[in-house]
């Protein structure tokens, strides 16, 4: 008789967690993974604009750079092209 009394007590001293808690906990977690992933993706959204800006820096030196050493800016691809072509065409000619 001892031994089931006993175990009723520690049974009834030992308290686990109720739903409720369990509950909450999880919702914390899952609000403070929603802030750090929100804060993640706005940070990774700058680091892109910056090395798109970084980009345009170096596109703008290297166009400045042509202009300085041909004394002209280069062509676009089709007026290049077209320009090529003629050229061509003249030296067939004559």
């Amino acid at each position: 008789m001892m031994f089931r009394e006993t175990m009723q007590e520690e049974s009834t001293q030992f308290r686990g967690f109720t739903l409720i808690e369990l509950m909450v906990v999880i919702t914390i977690i899952g609000l403070l993974a929603t802030t750090i992933l929100a804060s993640m993706q706005s940070s990774r959204a700058a680091a892109r604009d910056a090395q798109r800006m970084q980009e345009a820096r170096q596109l703008v030196t290297a166009l400045e750079l042509y202009r300085n050493s041909l004394g002209r800016y280069p062509c676009s691809g089709t007026s290049y092209f077209v320009l090529r072509v003629q050229q061509v065409e003249l030296r067939l000619r004559y």
